[in-house]
């Protein structure tokens, strides 16, 4: 669309740059060790209502191809 847009033609794909990001995640389990070391734990054992925050990720890839003008 852009392309046409701009009144040209696009050829054979030159070239293709993919940014190959990391995403770390941290998981750290609870433990009753350190309630019961603290005098938290409760009788029945530990319920906790954990929900999730939402996650975020991105990527950016770069496309290049050859322009033909054919004027």
């Amino acid at each position: 669309m852009l392309a046409k847009a701009a009144g040209i033609h696009i050829g054979e794909l030159v070239h293709i740059d993919y940014s190959w990001g990391k995403v770390d995640f941290e998981v750290r389990p609870v433990q009753d060790v350190c309630f019961e070391s603290c005098g938290m734990a409760p009788a029945g054992g530990i319920s906790m209502d954990i929900e999730p925050d939402d996650m975020e990720a991105e990527d950016t890839v770069t496309v290049v191809w050859e322009i033909i003008n054919e004027k």
